[in-house]
């Protein structure tokens, strides 16, 4: 029964182990009085590797949200057309897709934000996706998963050993 407060802690704080950043990357930029903002997650993308891009945008000026009601995602590489679809606003949580590039190198993601039928704004991003090879081992993703891991269950022995004395 001594080890339920170190587990209890490991499994509310393993989240935050495996991912410390919590949002990934972002690419922000203003374009006339608009503030696009893409997040992504992972902060490396790897081609054939899930990657969740995330679309948002604010004014420029106030940073406050400017309502849409869905984009027309486009994901080019040179003359190739990799992805484009209409998406609709999500009603709840962040409004975005999950995608897989096929392949490692320099793609164009093209957003444009509408309200209805009219074009709020447009832009072309660039998007760096890297090769497997190119990024670092699993054995380093595993040696800091395992340290996140040894970690919560040294700071939930050490809350329990407190809890006892008070």
């Amino acid at each position: 029964m001594r080890f339920i407060p170190a587990l209890a802690f490991t499994l509310l704080f393993l989240p935050l182990a495996v991912d410390g950043h919590g949002t990934g990357a972002s690419i922000e930029e203003e374009v006339d009085e608009y503030l696009i903002d893409i997040g992504y997650a992972p902060e490396t993308v790897i081609a054939r590797g899930q990657v969740r891009i995330d679309f948002d945008i604010f004014d420029a000026a106030s940073k406050d949200p400017i309502p849409f009601t869905d984009l027309w995602l486009r994901i080019e590489r040179g003359n190739m057309t990799y992805f484009a679809a209409g998406i609709a606003k999500a009603e709840f949580g962040r409004t975005g897709v999950v995608y897989s590039f096929p392949e490692a190198g320099e793609y164009t993601l093209s957003v444009r934000f509408q309200d209805s039928s009219e074009v709020l704004v447009e832009h072309e991003v660039p998007f760096a996706v890297n090769s497997a090879k190119d990024t670092p081992s699993s054995s380093s993703s595993a040696l800091m998963f395992s340290g996140g891991v040894l970690g919560g269950l040294l700071l939930g022995f050490l809350a329990a050993r407190l809890l006892r004395r008070g």
